[in-house]
C-alpha cells in the first residue's frame, strides 16, 4: 500500500532551556523531545484518565500545601479538577465522551481515587516537615546568584547550563545538605526494583542546578510516588550522566536553529509510548509500508484501507485491510468523535485496544476504541486519522 501524506511538522527549532524532565525523552528521540517541549499543539493521542488523574493529584498538592485534609475533602478536590480538565478538552477525546456519558465512575476505580487521597496526605505532611524544619533553623545557604528560596515548587534556571526546570519541592537537613524531592504519582521503579532511569536522570539534571545556585556541601536526590520510592547522594556518575546527555541535546538541538524533523526522528521500539507518533513522518511511512518496515510499529497501531463499514447506534465497526497483509476489524468508534469514514478510506489508527492475538503472531486482528460494556476499559489514547495532505512549518 501507498502512504498517505500525514500532516507533519517539517521544521523546528529549539527555543527555550533544556527541561530536565524531558532529558529521557530527548535520549531516546530528540524529534519527540522537540514535539514535547516546543509544539505540544502538533497531533498527538489524547491523554487518558490516569494522565488527568496525576494532574488534578499535582494540583490538589500544590492548593494544599502543607496542611493534610480529610479524604472527603481531598477527594471531592480531585473530582471537582478532574471535571473541569475534562471540560477543557475537545476535539476526538475518548475520555470527555466517557466522562460525559458515564459520570467520574466510568474512568478510575474507588481504588485508585483512594490511593490519590492517601498520596495528597502523605506529600502534605513531607511539605509539613519541611517548613517546620526550615523555620525553626531561620537560615538558608548562601546562593551563588539570585535564585528563588529552597521550598515547594520552585522554579530554577541557569543560562550558562542552558537548563531550567520547576522542582516538585527543595529544602535543607540539619547538616547542610539541599534534598531535592520530584513527587510521582505512579512507579518510581521498575520490575527489577530498580529506579526508572529518565527519572534518575531529571532528578540529576536538577541537581546540576541546585549545586550552581548554592554553596552546599552535598545535594540528595529524592524520588516518591504512592507505592515506592528512590533516593541517592548526587555523586561523580549521576553528575556525568546528566552532563553527558544535556552535551549531546545542546550539540544536536542547537538554542534558536531550526532542524529538519525527519532527521531527528529515530524510530524504534520506544515509538509504541510516544503520544506524537501521529505526527512523526518516520513512523507513519514505517507503519504503511508493511513487511520489515512496520516491525518498529506498535501492535496497536495500524494502517490500511476501509473495507467495510457497520453502524450500530451511537457507534460504528470497520473492516479494514492493514499494511500488515491482516484483515482486522476495529469496534466501538464513536460516531460522535468519527464521520465520513467510507469503503476505501485510508486510515491510521494508534493505540488501540486489542481484544485478541491472531494465531501465533504478536500482531491482534480485532481492536476496539470505546467499550460500552465497560467503559474504564476503552482505549483512551486511541486516534483515528483519514488520509491527510497538509504539512505544519
Amino acid at each position: 500500500m501507498s502512504a498517505p501524506h500525514p500532516c507533519v511538522v517539517t521544521r523546528l527549532a529549539r527555543k527555550k532551556p533544556v527541561s530536565p524532565s524531558k532529558l529521557a525523552v530527548f535520549s531516546t528521540c530528540p524529534l519527540r523531545y522537540l514535539l514535547e517541549t516546543e509544539r505540544p499543539d502538533a497531533l498527538s493521542l489524547p491523554a487518558g484518565p490516569h494522565a488527568l488523574r496525576g494532574t488534578a493529584v499535582h494540583m490538589v498538592i500544590e492548593e494544599c500545601g502543607e496542611q493534610a485534609a480529610n479524604g472527603q475533602t481531598i477527594k471531592e478536590k480531585i473530582f471537582n479538577l478532574v471535571s473541569a480538565l475534562v471540560q477543557q478538552r475537545g476535539g476526538l477525546d475518548l475520555t470527555k465522551l466517557v466522562f460525559d456519558t458515564y459520570g467520574i465512575e466510568g474512568l478510575f476505580t474507588k481504588e485508585q481515587v483512594i490511593k490519590s487521597v492517601q498520596f495528597v496526605n502523605r506529600v502534605a505532611r513531607i511539605h509539613g516537615q519541611y517548613l517546620s524544619h526550615h523555620s525553626a533553623r531561620g537560615t538558608v545557604l548562601t546562593q551563588k546568584q539570585v535564585y528563588p528560596q529552597l521550598g515547594p515548587e520552585k522554579w530554577f534556571e541557569d543560562r550558562v547550563l542552558d537548563l531550567a526546570g520547576k522542582v516538585d519541592l527543595t529544602y535543607l537537613t540539619n547538616d547542610g545538605t539541599v534534598r531535592v524531592v520530584d513527587f510521582k504519582t505512579g512507579r518510581v521503579r521498575d520490575d527489577s526494583q530498580k529506579p526508572i532511569e529518565g527519572y534518575v536522570l531529571q532528578l540529576a539534571a536538577y541537581g546540576l542546578l541546585l549545586e550552581k545556585a548554592f554553596c552546599a556541601p552535598a545535594i540528595h536526590l529524592e524520588l516518591m510516588g504512592p507505592a515506592d520510592s528512590w533516593d541517592a547522594p548526587l555523586d561523580d556518575q549521576l553528575r556525568a550522566m546528566a552532563k553527558s546527555v544535556l552535551c549531546q541535546l545542546k550539540r544536536l538541538l542547537p538554542l534558536n536553529q531550526e532542524v529538519h524533523t525527519v532527521e531527528m526522528a529515530t524510530p524504534g521500539a520506544h515509538c509504541h509510548s510516544c503520544s506524537y507518533r501521529p505526527s512523526c513522518q518516520k513512523y507513519s511511512g514505517k507503519l504503511w509500508a508493511g513487511g520489515r518496515e512496520c516491525e518498529v510499529a506498535a501492535p496497536v497501531d495500524i494502517a490500511g484501507r476501509v473495507l467495510e463499514v457497520f453502524n450500530f447506534g451511537d457507534v460504528m465497526t470497520l473492516r479494514v485491510e492493514t499494511s500488515r497483509g491482516i484483515t482486522c476489524s476495529i469496534s466501538g468508534i464513536p460516531l460522535r468523535l468519527y464521520q465520513s469514514i467510507n469503503v476505501g478510506s485510508k486510515i491510521t489508527a494508534y493505540s488501540l485496544g486489542s481484544f485478541e492475538v491472531a494465531g501465533r503472531s504478536s500482531i491482534p486482528a480485532n481492536f476496539f476504541m470505546l467499550r460500552p460494556d465497560s467503559p474504564r476499559s476503552s482505549a483512551f489514547s486511541s486516534l483515528l486519522v483519514r488520509e491527510l495532505t497538509n504539512s505544519i512549518s
